[in-house]
């Protein structure tokens, strides 16, 4: 269950919260949701943000 809503709110994250201009604390909910499982929501979390900063997909977040 909390595994399905967290894909809901990383998919959110990526296409709106992520790109937004300025946003100041949309991203702790992704935060919380991380520390409610840290060993495969966060690691999760953590792995998506490596891949999207490091694969030169996205030139706009860097």
């Amino acid at each position: 269950m909390i595994f399905q809503v967290f894909e809901t709110l990383l998919r959110s994250f990526q296409i709106t919260i992520l790109t937004a201009y300025k946003s100041k604390f949309c991203q702790f909910i992704m935060f919380y949701a991380c520390s409610l499982d840290p060993e495969s929501c966060g690691k999760r979390f953590v792995s998506m943000l490596v891949n999207t900063f490091v694969s030169g997909l996205n030139p706009e977040l860097r």
